[in-house]
């Protein structure tokens, strides 16, 4: 097993992952879930459009809010892996795992518009991937790309449960026999 220079309590790890488990569960009975987390991630994204707007292409910007969504958790990914944090990084996991969820919503809402859209710039606001589908000539596929996305938050979110349990288990339950 590898050597974490970082030590969470179980009263700690427990609950991440049952309320990484509850999040992953509620994600799995309805399509369009949307829990505490990602009102975390929701202001990350509309970060993303404000750090993206200095590019000046529109398309860039759109995309920026995703973007930041996914690329904050792959630096705290790399904090963590310098850190040797490994319960952290299975914690990263689940973070993107509620990320990608949330995307595989907003890009199926892409063809429909039917989600209410909060920006920056108020009623002049566009839905990010309606405009970045049509841009790139995909929102005939719509469902399945949106479908891909979910397929990858599975994958994360069973990397989440799966590691991070493995580790909890090895720690509590193994370890000093």
């Amino acid at each position: 097993m590898l050597k974490t220079t970082t030590e969470h309590p179980i009263f700690i790890t427990l609950p991440v992952l049952a309320y990484f488990g509850w999040l992953f569960y509620q994600h799995m009975i309805d399509p369009v879930y949307f829990s505490y987390l990602d009102m975390v991630n929701f202001w990350i994204h509309e970060f993303g459009h404000v750090f993206f707007i200095f590019t000046g292409n529109q398309f860039i910007i759109a995309a920026g809010g995703t973007l930041m969504q996914l690329m904050i958790p792959f630096i705290v990914i790399i904090s963590f892996l310098r850190q040797r944090d490994w319960f952290g990084i299975a914690f990263c996991f689940g973070w993107l795992g509620v990320n990608f969820f949330y995307i595989a919503i907003y890009a199926w809402d892409s063809i429909r518009l039917d989600l209410p859209l909060f920006g920056l710039f108020g009623k002049d606001s566009i839905h990010d991937w309606n405009y970045m589908f049509i841009e790139m000539g995909v929102l005939d596929y719509t469902d399945s790309i949106s479908f891909g996305f979910k397929i990858i938050a599975i994958f994360c979110m069973l990397i989440c449960l799966g590691y991070g349990s493995l580790l909890v288990f090895n720690k509590y339950f193994t370890e000093g026999r």
